[in-house]
């Protein structure tokens, strides 16, 4: 598995796929009281197990995701596979569960799923996973794949990997892709954490962002649009990218060498830009080099994009505030940031908020953000909150141009609500919002006893 973000240097890990995404605090705490919260879905390993990369709705109301272990299928490095799930909402207000594919280690297929789902316009799923597909010398656990899901007329769908990243040492290609999007013309962009170019900071490659356009035979063909140059514009895209109406494409990467106050292993990060050509190059773009201020480090997940172009992310640290909390060597509990195009075409950045371990706030957020219609801010925290295992919060525009942090939830107890939430939000048009959890609920999926490896849950907030 990627190491796609810096280990704590006193928490100890979840089980192998959670290990990934989200580091949880073992303390326990009451709920917060401001919110009201409802389990929608409580894994139980069969159906699924530490779910991670968000949610998405059909047009009926119904959410999708994926649990990076659980399923059917054992054996994917000593862990069940994962799944693709769909919850749907009964007559009585019950969600009721379907597993959709149970993902496995048979040397085509992927497994751990990661980096959420989209729908094309016809309601197939795309997705990807941190390994899988064909094994080789790159990568004997396979570097991971593109799949579609295709719903059948009996209910039932059907899975096919798109693409199967490249195992043979030196072929340039990535791995361990993250996250998907679709352009107008139905051409797939994501990101690879690793792979591409190799260097002595990055051994296993720096990084790609990458293009998938299905041929008329139905085949789909990948094409590398950038890899990442450690010394020039960052490594580790852990994030994938967004698409703006120009067909540009933004993203950010957890590492770079010019480390500014960051001290260890990855460098304080990057954020991007890649420009298209009339030749069909893309050119990149560094937007804001993390570090150099005080302005946070480490960005692990992916920018959201309002409508005046502005972009929106998160730092997993950030720089001196007042309960400053030791971390990798540096310093700080994480940001929420703007960066805006000034009138000479400099990017700019703004702090709107810096979160704090003070018993209220969360800390160290690590999942995109959300807009709603009034270019309100929503996202999660993985710590924090009444003494404990992470918040959902909202930011908030005032008249006078500052942001205003609320914390809606704040996550904490074990056989109920779930902990660590462990992707971004997503609302409804009546305004409550539903994330996941990546441990936590009623159900074990881990060594009896241990409550770390209690298997999370599927929550909706009403704030």
């Amino acid at each position: 598995m990627p190491r796609s973000r810096p280990a704590r240097h006193s928490k100890k890990s979840l089980p192998l796929f959670a290990m990934v995404f989200i580091f949880v605090s073992l303390t326990m705490t009451p709920l917060f009281a401001s919110s009201k919260e409802k389990v929608l879905h409580d894994f139980n390993g069969t159906d699924g197990a530490y779910p991670a990369g968000g949610l998405i709705f059909d047009g009926s109301g119904s959410l999708f995701g994926t649990t990076g272990e659980g399923g059917a299928f054992s054996g994917c490095l000593e862990h069940t596979c994962g799944t693709v799930i769909r919850l749907t909402r009964k007559a009585d207000g019950v969600w009721a569960e379907t597993v959709l594919h149970s993902f496995q280690n048979n040397g085509e297929d992927g497994y751990f799923p990661n980096g959420g789902l989209i729908f094309d316009v016809a309601g197939n799923l795309y997705g990807t996973t941190l390994n899988g597909g064909a094994p080789g010398a790159a990568c004997p656990s396979g570097c991971g794949t593109v799949f579609e899901l295709t719903p059948n007329a009996h209910g039932t769908w059907t899975e096919t990997v798109l693409y199967s990243f490249c195992s043979t040492v030196g072929c340039g290609d990535g791995s361990y892709p993250v996250g998907l999007t679709f352009d107008g013309d139905g051409n797939l962009y994501g990101t690879t954490t690793y792979g591409g170019t190799a260097s002595e900071t990055c051994p296993s490659g720096c990084g790609t962002v990458f293009e998938l356009t299905r041929g008329g035979t139905g085949d789909w063909t990948e094409k590398i649009l950038h890899r990442f140059d450690d010394s020039k514009d960052g490594y580790l895209p852990n994030g994938g990218v967004i698409l703006d109406r120009a067909g540009h494409l933004y993203g950010i990467t957890a590492g770079s060498v010019d480390s500014g106050y960051c001290v260890g292993y990855y460098g304080c990060g990057t954020a991007f830009e890649l420009i298209p050509g009339a030749d069909g190059k893309w050119t990149a773009k560094l937007l804001h080099r993390f570090g150099t201020g005080n302005d946070g480090f480490f960005p692990l997940a992916g920018l959201v994009m309002d409508g005046t172009s502005a972009l929106y992310g998160t730092t997993y640290g950030a720089g001196a505030n007042g309960d400053q909390w030791y971390y990798y060597g540096s310093y700080g509990c994480g940001s929420a940031f703007q960066l805006k195009r000034g009138a000479k075409g400099k990017w700019i950045l703004r702090t709107l908020h810096r979160f704090h371990n003070n018993g209220r706030d969360g800390y160290y957020p690590s999942f995109s953000l959300i807009l709603d219609a009034a270019r309100n801010l929503y996202g999660t925290t993985d710590n924090g909150g009444t003494d404990g295992p992470g918040t959902a919060f909202q930011l908030t525009r005032g008249a006078n141009g500052t942001w205003t942090e609320k914390v809606l939830y704040s996550f904490g107890t074990w056989k109920k609500d779930g902990v660590g939430p462990s992707s971004a939000l997503i609302l409804d048009k009546a305004g409550r919002l539903y994330g996941e959890t990546v441990a936590g609920g009623t159900r074990y999926c881990g060594l009896p006893g241990d409550r770390r490896y209690y298997c999370g849950t599927v929550v909706e907030i009403t704030p």
